[in-house]
């Protein structure tokens, strides 16, 4: 078998003075297997979820689709050494300002004076800052000098979404308004806006997707290799 598979594809810009296009020409592939799926999927938001490639046994030539108008989609492998839980910084700069300050973490108030102590320095400040935030059920607190590392007690996504806030921004500086850096394993390679379309050449049949804020439907057609 030779030259099963034919595409091309052009691109043209113009933008004021700026002006250019590429044209591919006929592409061929030929296939060692004479197998594709060409399906609709629905994709969740909460965990990525895998592929279906049914009974193919390789993977060459794909195609994707997001039909969905308003939200993104990711497509990517599962990779567990990525498995991360999100954190976040908490740095005390001057302990003196923050007299009856709250913070509050995943919705948990913590009031200085009540939940914790603005002690002698900026140190024993944090310290006392990070046995309080132990006390929050999704997360625990380690201080190091005046900073303090909020960890996210389990891994994945989810911990992405966990608040941070202060009463005051005097004396006490926040790495964001929420956890980052929690993973699940999920490692995208593409990412599909509203209606995108996209052609790729794939390498792996670790295949997975995960959509943004809402479920959509994601089309595509694999060929095997």
């Amino acid at each position: 078998m030779s030259n099963e598979i034919k595409y091309n594809f052009s691109l043209k810009y113009a933008n004021g003075k700026l002006k250019n296009s590429t044209d591919s020409g006929n592409m061929c592939i030929s296939q060692t297997e004479s197998k594709m799926i060409s399906t609709v999927q629905t994709i969740g938001f909460l965990a990525h979820e895998a592929l279906c490639v049914c009974d193919l046994t390789s993977v060459g030539i794909a195609t994707f689709c997001n039909l969905d108008d308003t939200n993104s989609v990711s497509i990517g492998s599962d990779i567990p050494c990525t498995i991360a839980a999100a954190t976040g910084d908490v740095s005390i700069d001057d302990f003196s300002l923050l007299s009856g300050v709250t913070v509050t973490i995943d919705g948990t108030e913590l009031v200085e004076g009540v939940d914790w102590t603005a002690g002698v320095s900026n140190d024993d400040t944090a310290t006392s800052l990070a046995a309080a935030i132990t006390g929050v059920a999704s997360v625990g607190g380690s201080a190091i000098t005046n900073s303090i590392t909020i960890t996210a007690m389990a891994t994945g996504i989810a911990g992405n979404s966990i608040a941070m806030v202060s009463s005051t921004a005097s004396g006490i500086t926040l790495s964001g308004s929420t956890l980052t850096g929690g993973s699940d394993g999920f490692v995208p390679f593409i990412k599909l806006k509203p209606l995108e379309q996209y052609i790729v050449r794939l390498g792996t049949m670790n295949l997975y997707a995960l959509a943004e804020n809402a479920d959509v439907n994601l089309q595509f057609t694999i060929y095997a290799d």
